[in-house]
């Protein structure tokens, strides 16, 4: 017990202790300091003497002169303190009223003056002034107790009058003078009393109208003299019953009349040199003045005054803030006042009582308003807000004036920034969007798009365009100069070369072509824009924008309005500049309300009022609306906040969602719930300027179980989407399973969606959903966290097998673009085996929806298309397909058999002689090798592949007879093996090839098959003549095969042989024989006299002239002349001419000639020949040796 009183009595301490503390600190800031004028001895003593100089001479007008709150006023106090015996009178012409001091008139001046002069002197010291005032009787209860007395007594005498006339009969003579006596008294005494009274009340009256029953009698004079000249005894009076050495007048400068002076000097000379008024005394009263510097001008002040004392100010803007800095330090108050603040203010202070109003009221303000969390600079800027712009700031309760004003603009100008701002993240998203479009994101090519459309439309030669202003611009020319020249024109006239008008096209129609929905300017403003973006960072602005919409909805005043704007607003303003001041630099703002009047619990702020009554009238209210008390607005909307849309205001749900409000989180679930159209506009403003936007998500998702798949359907899912997957737990994302609308969304946006690395960190929690992204690029991440996302997708097989997909994986993979396309299965076995998994896993899939649909694929290597097509599980249908359409040769041991037929049917096959040999090795059909050779692109392939082969394979292609000759030629041959046994059932070129190509032996068994068929008997001999040669009579010849090998390219002595042997062959109709027989009879190594005449005479015969001359000069030596002639002259001309004798042909010179010249010259056929330039000249002889002959017979005889 005793423990828990001690702990009790220290608390007591401690309380008194603080408050003790605190009321010190009340008591100094209490204090407030008079705006009196001080009489301050230290400052008076240097204006002593000058002051002395009043007293001590004869003057009568004085100026105390220096500009306002120099301290006039404080010196002329002190003046009077320190001269006790004066007496003074002071006169002050200051007003309050709103009224132009300028046009306050004359006659009001002096009736103040005259007011004041006579005011200033009690009712008894003018007992008989015109100028009555009211007073407190004096004695007043003596006076009504004896009144009182005297009516009570004489009540009494009358109700008792008949007692005292007997009492007064009863009286003796003296006691009855007695009585009559004191009553006489009294009742003269009361008399005289009420005469004094009239008397004194009828002092000053005048007649001003005397009014009849049918006239008016006036009798008071209606002149216009001023106040003074009229009342100017009044005045004399005034100073003959009232002692006065010293009028003070102060703020008569004010109205710029300097008239009053010059009467008022009059008045001030009347009145000295009135001896009624100063009878006793030589001083004359001094009319003392505290006037401006500049009332008079030049050598006026020197003429109208007798002393000028001027007076340097106490407070200047040069000293101001020493002046300011000194009090509030003296008052307690220079704590937290930031001293840039107080040097930039003080400089509008030039007065004295000016500071020390600001301070007073700062002081007063700030006691007042006792909430540490007000800033004491914010609340000395009311202060002198208040006090510098007085009419502005009594205006500001009633929401008027200028400050009400900005401050009711201020919302607006916050939701226009807010727009502009949205604007701006919108443009950057087209930006992005437009990045991966590949759409028109330069000048350049804009240009570029317009003149490609130009021609295309118009497929004549065009070199210009003409455009407004007569001008023309080439399309081949500067890009600024063509896009000019669109801009300025409506219809484009388009020119050749020769500037001839060809035709013309609406602008309008290109731009519907290239941009639809867009004008030129339009594209090259979003170009423009978009180029600006980029060069400042797409990423790093977007994430700018962001910020500054989060903070638009407290963005100061200071930042809203500029320093320009304000300044127009406060034309009128003096001191303006300082209001400007204050604005700008965010100590007068929004928050005036804490400022300038107490705070109650429960009280709202304009802002806050204004939005209720918004919510009541079911007006549109922007989401980012400010509210100053969320808690305030709560309980007084209570139930029916989130029962509108209008309810969802981002400050208000910051509220909610904070510790304080929390059971009202059910009722914003099922406001969300009821609107969510407007509940997803909303999150999305909340995402960028709310508190707690992941606290919200996880509100909604757990209160919710349909939030995910509501959020995916709604009109603009992909910022929740984001918001989602970046802000929901762990759990919520992994626990998702597919198909829902959530999982099917992300399937087909996966690009758009996670576009940031805190979302591609987000994206190993589908692993176990079931989704497959559609398009797995992610264009909008950087390279690094584009890598990243990609691997978290192979990783955990979360994309679909898509040809786009496929070339990105590749490319991650480091694969080139084209080789990725031309060689994908190959390249695919090369990627991690996550990725090769989920391919063999889904083959058919695959090939049908990828493989199939690339084009470039048909390059696929074969060791691609045949891995392919041995997956296991690939169904035969689409590896059929795969077969049909790719380039690959194929190896059959390599695919599996039931393909082998249509890799045959389609020619899909690898032309080589191993894949062929294990075809017949494998394949227990022959059809489908037959298939293979019937192919001439096969026996192409396979000719120039020249080994040993099967021989299996060797004797099927020999025996093969459906293979075209060509290819038969080309292919077979005896580098591939050798031939068995003759192939009967071939056409007989192929044989002939085969014997050509010395594949056939000559034998018996072979030359007995070819009977019949000289052609080949004689290909067979020619081929094996060696063979032949060794015994040629074991090959009986008939005639067409000696003719046949005579006409071959069997050796000539062989040729000669067999002529020889068979002693003359027929060779009518034979050109090629008959060569061949006059090549065997002409040739040096024949014996051509084995051979018989008549057949060689039928060879020469046969055979043209020259040549027949060649084989006669063979035949000349076995000859006779006669022969010889006769011969001659069957060969023709010109041979025949020789055996004409007695003439002298001319031939040509040739060796044929010179040689049958010569042999019938040796063998005397004729005389000589001879050789000359015409050629060869036969002489012949005179006669024919026959003639002679018979002649000499006949002689004989």
């Amino acid at each position: 017990m005793l423990h828990i009183m001690s702990r009790q009595f220290e608390k007591l301490k401690d309380w008194f202790r603080f408050s003790t503390d605190e009321s010190e600190l009340d008591n100094k800031e209490d204090q407030l300091e008079a705006l009196l004028p001080v009489a301050d001895p230290e400052t008076y003593a240097r204006y002593a003497a000058a002051f002395a100089t009043i007293i001590e001479t004869d003057v009568t007008c004085v100026a105390v002169t220096g500009p306002y709150g120099a301290g006039k006023t404080s010196l002329i106090n002190a003046f009077r303190n320190n001269y006790p015996k004066q007496k003074f009178i002071r006169i002050s012409l200051a007003t309050f009223e709103g009224d132009d001091e300028k046009s306050i008139s004359s006659d009001r001046i002096e009736k103040s003056i005259l007011q004041q002069l006579i005011y200033s002197a009690g009712r008894k010291e003018l007992e008989y002034s015109r100028f009555k005032k009211i007073r407190t009787p004096t004695w007043l209860r003596t006076k009504a107790f004896f009144l009182s007395v005297f009516a009570i007594a004489t009540g009494a005498a009358l109700h008792y009058w008949e007692k005292l006339e007997g009492f007064v009969a009863q009286a003796n003579s003296l006691q009855e003078y007695v009585l009559t006596g004191s009553v006489a008294l009294v009742w003269l005494i009361l008399f005289v009393a009420i005469l004094h009274g009239i008397l004194k009340a009828s002092a000053g009256l005048s007649i001003k109208k005397l009014s009849l029953k049918n006239a008016e009698i006036e009798t008071e004079d209606k002149s216009k003299e001023s106040v003074f000249n009229k009342h100017l005894d009044e005045i004399v009076y005034f100073f003959q019953e009232t002692p006065c050495d010293v009028v003070v007048i102060e703020d008569l400068d004010r109205f710029g009349k300097t008239e009053i002076f010059t009467k008022i000097r009059e008045i001030n000379q009347l009145i000295n040199a009135n001896p009624d008024v100063r009878p006793n005394y030589t001083k004359p009263i001094v009319f003392l003045f505290a006037i401006r510097d500049d009332l008079f001008k030049g050598k006026d002040r020197t003429k109208f005054f007798d002393l000028l004392i001027p007076v340097v100010p106490f407070v200047s803007s040069g000293n101001a803030y020493d002046v300011l800095y000194n009090k509030l330090e003296k008052a307690g108050l220079r704590v937290a006042l930031q001293d840039k603040f107080l040097r930039q203010v003080t400089v509008y202070v030039t007065d004295n009582r000016h500071l020390v109003n600001i301070v007073n009221e700062y002081s007063l303000y700030r006691r007042i308003l006792s909430d540490t969390n007000l800033d004491p600079n914010k609340l000395f800027a009311i202060i002198l807000y208040k006090v510098f712009f007085p009419s502005d700031f009594g205006k500001l309760h009633m929401n008027e004036g200028i400050l009400a004003k900005l401050v009711g603009e201020l919302q607006e100008r916050r939701l226009k920034k807010r727009e502009l701002l949205s604007q701006e993240l919108q443009q950057i998203n087209e930006v992005e969007t437009q990045a991966r479009e590949g759409q028109i994101r330069s000048r350049e090519a804009l240009a570029c798009a317009y003149v490609g459309a130009i021609q295309r439309r118009h497929h004549g030669s065009i070199r210009n365009i003409h455009h407004a202003g007569g001008q023309r611009t080439s399309i081949y020319g500067d890009a600024e100069l063509i896009l000019t020249a669109l801009q300025t024109s409506t219809d484009i006239q388009l020119l050749n070369a020769q500037n001839q008008r060809v035709a013309q096209i609406p602008r309008s129609d290109l731009e519907q072509a290239i941009h639809p929905g867009l004008s030129v300017e339009d594209r090259l403003r979003k170009i423009d824009r978009a180029a600006q973006l980029e060069n400042e960072g797409i990423a790093a602005r977007r994430v700018a924008v962001k910020r500054e919409l989060r903070d638009a909805r407290y963005i100061p005043m200071k930042r809203v309005f500029s320093a320009e704007e304000i300044t127009e607003r406060v034309a009128a303003f003096e001191h303006g500049d300082l209001f400007v001041y204050l604005v700008t630099e965010g100590y007068l703002g929004e928050d005036y309300d804490y400022y300038t009047s107490y705070f109650h619990k429960g009280a709202t702020t304009r802002a806050d009022r204004e939005f209720v009554q918004r919510f009541n009238k079911s007006d549109e209210i922007p989401f980012g609306e400010k509210i100053d008390t969320p808690s305030e607005i709560l309980l007084i909307l209570d139930d029916g906040l989130f029962g509108k849309p209008q309810g969802f205001n981002i400050t208000i749900v910051d509220h909610v969602l904070g510790e304080a409000a929390a059971f009202h989180r059910p009722r914003l679930v099922e406001g969300v719930k009821a609107f969510p159209n407007e509940a997803f506009r909303f999150l999305e403003a909340y995402y960028v300027e709310g508190e707690y936007p992941e606290k919200l998500l996880w509100t909604l998702i757990e209160a919710w179980d349909d939030f995910l798949d509501t959020t995916a359907g709604c009109s603009n899912p992909l910022p929740h989407m984001k918001e989602i997957l970046k802000r929901a737990k762990d759990s919520t994302i992994a626990t998702r399973r597919h198909p829902s609308t959530f999982t099917q969304l992300i399937e087909q946006s996966a690009p758009d969606i996670f576009d940031c690395p805190e979302l591609v960190r987000r994206l190993p929690l589908l692993a176990e959903s079931g989704l497959l992204i559609s398009d797995i690029r992610f264009p909008n991440l950087p390279n690094e966290d584009r890598s990243a996302a990609i691997e978290h997708v192979v990783n955990h097989a979360l994309w679909k097998i898509t040809p786009m997909n496929v070339a990105t994986i590749l490319a991650w993979n480091g694969v080139d673009s084209e080789v990725a396309q031309s060689q994908m299965f190959v390249s695919l076995e090369k990627a991690p085996s996550t990725v090769v998994d989920h391919v063999y896993g889904q083959i058919n899939d695959f090939v049908k929806s990828c493989f199939l649909k690339v084009d470039s694929t048909v390059a696929e290597p074969q060791d691609g298309v045949e891995k392919l097509l041995s997956k296991q599980g690939l169904e035969e249908s689409i590896g059929e397909r795969v077969i049909d359409r790719q380039d690959a040769r194929l190896r059959f041991l390599n695919v599996p058999k039931h393909y082998w037929t249509k890799i045959v049917e389609e020619g899909k096959f690898a032309i080589d002689w191993q894949n062929f040999e294990e075809l017949l090795d494998e394949s227990e059909d022959l059809q489908q090798i037959s298939s293979v050779f019937r192919s001439d692109d096969v026996s192409a392939g396979l000719a120039n592949d020249r080994k040993q082969i099967q021989p299996e394979l060797f004797s099927f292609l020999v025996n093969f007879d459906e293979m075209k000759l060509e290819s038969y030629k080309k292919l077979i041959g005896p580098d591939l093996g050798s031939i068995a046994e003759f192939p009967i059932e071939i056409e007989r070129e192929k044989k002939l090839h085969l014997i050509r190509s010395g594949m056939i032996e000559l034998s018996q068994e072979t030359y007995g098959v070819l009977e019949g068929d000289a052609e080949l008997r004689v290909a067979l001999i020619e081929e094996q003549f060696s063979t032949f040669q060794e015994n040629v009579d074991d090959w009986p010849l008939d005639e067409m095969e000696l003719s046949g090998l005579i006409k071959s390219s069997v050796p000539q002595d062989a040729k000669s042989k067999l002529l020889l042997k068979a002693g003359s062959i027929e060779f009518e109709g034979d050109e090629p024989l008959l060569q061949e027989v006059f090549q065997i009879l002409t040739s040096p190594n024949t014996s051509i006299g084995d051979f018989a005449d008549d057949y060689v005479e039928r060879v020469i015969s046969a055979v043209a002239s020259f040549d027949a001359a060649k084989l006669l000069v063979c035949m000349i030596a076995q000859w006779d002349e006669a022969k010889v002639m006769s011969v001659l002259q069957k060969i023709g001309s010109p041979y025949d001419e020789i055996a004409n004798y007695g003439k002298r042909p001319t031939f040509d010179e040739t060796e044929v000639n010179v040689d049958l010249a010569k042999a019938l010259r040796d063998k005397g056929f004729i005389s000589q020949y001879k050789q000359d330039e015409k050629g060869i000249r036969i002489i012949t002889k005179t006669k024919d040796p026959s003639e002679h002959s018979n002649s000499a017979q006949q002689t004989d005889t």
